[in-house]
């Protein structure tokens, strides 16, 4: 990560946290994650696949987001769907797009390290995401099991090829071979793909907590961010990272002699603070001394 994305990312909190509408900075906290994902994807070797790569990130969370979210009973599908959450999918297909055709502004990379591929590829591909999201959520809920099943597979499947190397040095033969570069140079470096251990690990969870009967009723946007936006290891989950959103402007919880910031049962402080993990805080109250059953372990 360079000065200049450390600096963006220190500037998006700050007006992230200044932000009193919930609503625009759950919107604003989107279009960073999925073009920071864009920004921060290193050079890979293989020709355009610092494009691809954190559009299969965006699209496997899309995905899994469309196989675990219930559709309404009176009226399934993506249509009742896109009817309440229509701006998230416009923001979020926007921003794929805008990746896109920053191939017709600069022969170089803007929001990826190299020029994106040819537009007839990436928007393509966007409409086959598109028309993936309407079938996942056409399926009754007797099908979707096995598609949990099949994203659980496939989960592990990317992380064994990625972690294993003579399979990484496979795969990426195979890869340069699709976009016509010489095999000869293949190498189990060339799969650079930025974070997908963590992402992998954030869709398992949701997958597995779904399978298991969990009620899943994020927002596309939201579910984004979750996966996308590294907030704290290890990950949490989704329900309590959502509680804890709804709870980013609730007067603090007080113990005698100390002001408790509001946090998750997890402790990690709203995301608006996901930088810091600051758990306590002296008040300005007259200092007394605290009742030590009161705190917790460690504070004693």
């Amino acid at each position: 990560m360079t000065l200049q994305n450390i600096l963006i990312l220190f500037a998006l909190f700050f007006l992230v946290n200044f932000l009193r509408e919930r609503r625009l900075q759950s919107r604003l906290l989107t279009a960073a994650s999925i073009l920071f994902v864009f920004a921060l994807q290193p050079l890979v070797p293989i020709r355009n696949f610092d494009f691809w790569f954190p559009f299969a990130a965006i699209a496997l969370s899309l995905v899994c987001w469309a196989a675990v979210t219930q559709s309404s009973a009176e009226n399934p599908g993506l249509l009742s769907v896109l009817s309440a959450e229509r701006t998230d999918f416009f923001l979020i297909f926007g921003c794929l797009l805008l990746v896109a055709l920053t191939r017709l502004i600069s022969v170089e990379g803007i929001l990826t390290a190299t020029r994106p591929p040819l537009l007839q590829y990436s928007l393509t591909a966007i409409l086959i995401l598109a028309f993936i999201l309407i079938g996942l959520q056409r399926l009754e809920e007797s099908l979707k099991k096995r598609i949990y099943t099949l994203l659980i597979i496939l989960l592990l499947l990317v992380l064994i090829l990625l972690k294993t190397p003579p399979l990484a040095w496979r795969t990426s033969a195979i890869l340069r071979s699709w976009v016509g570069q010489s095999t000869e140079s293949a190498a189990v470096t060339d799969l650079r793909w930025l974070g997908f251990s963590y992402i992998a690990f954030r869709l398992l969870s949701v997958v597995i907590d779904r399978s298991k009967g969990r009620r899943i009723t994020a927002s596309p946007g939201v579910f984004l961010t979750y996966v996308l936006f590294q907030q704290r290891l290890p990950p949490d989950r989704l329900t309590g990272w959502t509680i804890s959103r709804k709870n980013w402007r609730s007067p603090p919880k007080t113990v005698p002699g100390i002001s408790r910031l509001p946090v998750s049962g997890s402790q990690l402080v709203s995301s608006k603070n996901s930088f810091w993990q600051i758990p306590w805080r002296w008040s300005h109250s007259p200092l007394k001394t605290p009742d030590k059953s009161a705190l917790p372990l460690g504070h004693g």
